[in-house]
C-alpha cells in the first residue's frame, strides 16, 4: 500500500517518502489525512489504527524496560593495559556516553552472578557482610549524608575532610561491588554534582587515596567515564603538592589557591607512607586519561628515593622535600611507613614489565631482606612479630603496630611474582599472620590491640598497649588472612576474630556508625575464603 500510493509516487516512492511526510510539523494531521485519503480508511478506522500503533510501541518499550531492570547483565570482559610513559596516547580509556546521562540508570555489572551460585555457608557469610555494610550506610544516610563523617556517639557530623562527603567517595566502589543499586545511584548523584572549588587545606595523601582512589575504583567496575572526569578534577587541585625542589609532595595543599605546606607537628617534613602511597592512583589516572603529567609527577618521587637507598633498604619515616634527606632514623612498617612498601610491590605488579619500573622490584626485594634481618623476631612461645628499627643505633624496638598486619598479605602477594625469595617470604607471611590472628584470639574481648609489645625477643607473652582504654584498631588482619589463604592453602579456612559491642553497650552502633571500641565486646568470627 505504501509503495503504490499517489503520495509515495509523487515524492519518489518507498518508505523514505512516507517518513518525510510524517516529519512535517503537523504529524498527526498528515498521518490521519494520509490514511483517510490514500489508504481509503474511514476517519474512525484511521484514528483507531494510529492508537493501535502507538499502543504497540508503548507496550514494547515497557516490556524492554522491565526486562532490563529485572536481570543484571553479565559483565563485559575488561582488559587492563600495562603502563608506559611513552604510550599514553594509545592507552587512554575510550570515552563513551554514559547511559545515565539521559536519565536512565545503567544496571550494575559485577563479575559474580549470585543467582547461579549454590547457596552455601559462604553465601550466608557474604550476605552477612553485605548487611553489615548496609547497617553502617543506613545510619550515615539518615544522619550525615553528604557530610564527611558521622560521630557515632553524639550523632553529629564531621566535615574535616573538605565537607564533600568523603565517606560516599570512599565507599562508592564497595556499593557497586556489593550490587547495592539504590545506595550506589544515590551516592553517584551526590558525587557528580560535588564542586571541589573550596578554600580548604587538604591532606594530599588522604584526598588522593579516598577521593581519587574511590572514584577510580568505581570507574574500574562501572566504566562510567564521568567518574574519571571527577577524579581528574580533584587531581588537578592536588598537583601543586608536587611542586617542591625534589618533586617529593608536601602534606597539605589548598584546593583553591594551590598553596602548599607541611604541618609543624612533623617538623616540616613529608611522611614516607604518604609521599609513597599515591603512585597507583596517579599512574592509573594517566592510563585512563592518556595524560602523562599525573604518572610523571608520582613516578619522580620513586626515582628520587631510588637514587639514594638507605642502609638495608629500610626507609626512615620522615623526609625533607627540599633535598630528599632523611630527617629521622626510625623505620616502621606500621604507622608513618606502612603502605610505602606495599606500593613498591603493587606498582611493579601493575606495570613492572616496563624498564623504567624495574627498579621498584629491586627496592622491594631489598626492603624485605632488611625487614627480615633487622625487624623480625620470635618470642619463646613462637609468636613471630615485626618490630620497629633505629638506623643510627642498629637496634630493634620490640613493639608492633596492628597496622603491620598487612605485611603477611603483601609478602604472599609478592611471592606470586618472579621472586627468588618466594618460599622464604611465604614462610614469614604465615608466621606473622599467625601472630596477628592470635592478637584477636587471645584477647578476652576478641579485639586485637592497636599496638603490642614484647619485652624482649625471648619473652613468653606479647602485651597489649592500650591508651585511655580505647582501641582504634585498623582491621588489616582479615586482608592478610584472605591473601595468604588464597595463595598458600587453596580451600583452607582461616578465621579472623573480630568484635562487636555487647547489647548493653550497643549505643555507639545503633545508627550504623563505627567508633573506637572499649572492652565490653564479644567475639564474632568472620570467615574468609580464597574463592569468596
Amino acid at each position: 500500500i505504501l509503495s503504490s500510493s499517489p503520495i509515495s509516487m509523487r515524492r519518489g516512492g518507498g518508505y523514505d517518502s512516507v517518513y518525510e511526510t510524517f516529519r512535517s510539523r503537523k504529524r498527526w494531521k498528515n498521518l490521519r489525512l494520509y490514511l483517510f485519503n490514500e489508504v481509503k480508511l474511514s476517519t474512525f478506522a484511521a484514528s483507531f489504527a494510529i492508537l493501535l500503533l502507538f499502543g504497540i510501541v508503548f507496550g514494547f518499550i515497557v516490556h524492554m524496560t522491565a526486562s532490563s531492570s529485572a536481570h543484571l547483565p553479565e559483565p563485559e570482559p575488561v582488559e587492563i593495559h600495562p603502563f608506559s610513559p611513552s604510550k599514553f596516547s594509545t592507552q587512554k580509556a575510550e570515552k563513551k556516553e554514559s547511559s545515565t546521562s539521559n536519565g536512565q540508570k545503567q544496571p550494575i555489572r559485577t563479575g559474580v552472578d549470585s543467582s547461579k551460585r549454590p547457596q552455601t555457608i559462604w553465601n550466608k557469610r557474604q550476605e552477612a557482610v553485605r548487611q553489615a555494610f548496609l547497617h553502617a550506610y543506613r545510619g550515615y544516610e539518615a544522619l550525615a549524608f553528604g557530610s564527611d563523617e558521622l560521630r557515632p556517639v553524639s550523632n553529629e557530623t564531621n566535615n574535616s575532610w573538605g565537607g564533600f562527603g568523603i565517606t560516599i567517595f570512599d565507599a562508592l566502589d564497595t556499593m557497586y561491588l556489593m550490587q547495592l543499586e539504590e545506595p550506589y545511584f544515590a551516592s553517584l548523584s551526590h558525587v557528580l554534582k560535588t564542586n571541589f572549588d573550596k578554600d580548604h587545606d587538604a591532606s594530599f595523601f588522604e584526598f588522593s587515596i579516598r577521593y581519587i582512589g574511590g572514584l577510580l575504583g568505581a570507574y574500574e567496575l562501572s566504566r562510567d567515564y564521568r567518574l574519571i572526569d571527577k577524579a581528574e578534577e580533584m587531581a588537578q587541585r592536588l598537583l601543586p603538592a608536587f611542586d617542591s625542589p625534589t618533586g617529593i609532595p608536601y602534606s597539605v595543599v589548598n584546593l583553591r589557591t594551590g598553596a602548599v605546606r607541611n604541618p609543624k607537628w612533623n617538623r616540616g617534613t613529608s611522611i614516607l607512607s604518604e609521599l609513597g602511597s599515591v603512585q597507583l592512583e596517579f599512574k592509573y589516572l594517566s592510563m585512563v586519561t592518556g595524560k602523562s603529567i599525573y604518572a610523571e609527577k608520582a613516578h619522580q618521587v620513586m626515582q628520587v628515593l631510588g637514587k639514594t637507598p638507605p642502609k638495608h633498604g629500610l626507609y626512615p619515616v620522615y623526609i625533607d622535600p627540599k633535598d630528599a634527606s632523611f630527617q629521622s632514623d626510625l623505620v616502621s612498617v606500621g604507622g608513618l611507613g606502612d603502605s610505602f612498601y606495599e606500593y613498591l610491590l603493587k606498582q611493579y605488579l601493575l606495570h613492572g614489565s616496563q624498564d623504567n619500573d624495574a627498579f621498584l622490584w629491586e627496592m622491594y626485594l631489598q626492603s624485605m631482606e632488611g625487614l627480615q634481618q633487622k625487624m623480625v623476631a620470635t618470642t619463646a612461645k613462637g609468636f613471630t612479630f615485626i618490630g620497629e628499627y633505629s638506623l643510627s643505633s642498629d637496634r630493634r624496638l620490640d613493639e608492633m603496630d596492628h597496622l603491620a598486619c598487612y605485611v603477611p598479605g603483601m609478602l604472599a602477594l609478592g611471592a606470586t611474582a618472579n621472586n627468588p625469595k618466594a618460599e622464604q617470604h611465604l614462610k614469614l607471611a604465615k608466621e606473622v599472620m599467625n601472630t596477628c590472628y592470635q592478637l584477636y584470639h587471645l584477647q578476652d574481648s576478641g579485639i586485637a590491640p592497636e599496638r603490642t609489645r614484647a619485652t624482649n625477643s625471648t619473652t613468653s607473652k606479647i602485651r597489649a598497649l592500650l591508651q585511655n582504654e580505647h582501641n582504634f584498631t585498623v582491621l588489616a588482619t582479615p586482608i592478610g588472612l584472605w591473601c595468604q589463604d588464597g595463595i598458600s592453602s587453596g580451600q583452607r579456612l582461616l578465621r579472623a576474630s573480630l568484635c562487636c559491642i555487647e547489647p548493653q553497650d550497643r549505643r555507639s552502633i545503633e545508627n550504623g556508625a563505627g567508633t573506637s571500641l572499649n572492652r565490653s565486646c564479644i567475639t564474632v568470627r568472620l570467615a574468609l575464603h580464597s574463592q569468596d
